[in-house]
């Protein structure tokens, strides 16, 4: 696949990318990971900034210490994080988010939003600081803040914990 293919989706916000059934191919190779599927048997372009951890994605020890995390709660929901859009914040792309469904958001938590635009619905982890959404990055062009409506912009659950994997140097 060309570089520019990749460098363009994921950096262009006016880019438009319907990617063919070999380059979805080549993606998922690359990240190790299926791409979402719609209902219609199409695929979906996969969400870049973070997706949903089933539990038999994860290695034993990990499953342990998130069910640990959880304490029983069965609303908890575990979400591994592709973007950089907390980089500031220490969560950095491989780190695992327990997002708590039922906990109310206060200013200055890291929250799972979901935003509903032209169709399509896309998962973001944010600071909240009422009625905003936050990144906390060094990428300018992540600093816009986004209004929570709770229509268009609506605020799924609270993060309550987070692994980390070591960072080598």
């Amino acid at each position: 696949m060309a570089t520019t293919t990749l460098t363009k989706f994921l950096n262009d916000e006016n880019y438009t990318f319907t990617p063919s059934t070999p380059v979805i191919s080549k993606l998922e190779r690359f990240f190790g990971r299926s791409a979402p599927r719609t209902a219609s048997g199409g695929t979906a372009l996969p969400d870049i900034e973070a997706s949903p951890l089933p539990s038999t994605a994860m290695p034993e020890p990990m499953q342990r210490a998130l069910a640990a995390l959880a304490d029983g709660r069965k609303h908890v929901e575990p979400w591994t994080v592709h973007s950089n859009a907390l980089q500031a914040a220490g969560v950095l792309p491989g780190d695992v988010l327990l997002v708590d469904l039922e906990e109310i958001a206060r200013a200055g938590d890291i929250v799972c939003a979901e935003i509903h635009e032209q169709g399509a619905r896309r998962t973001v982890f944010r600071l909240y600081e009422k009625p905003y959404l936050v990144a906390a990055t060094f990428e300018a062009r992540s600093w816009m803040p986004i209004v929570v409506d709770d229509r268009n912009v609506i605020v799924r659950g609270v993060v309550t914990d987070r692994l980390a994997r070591r960072r080598l140097s």
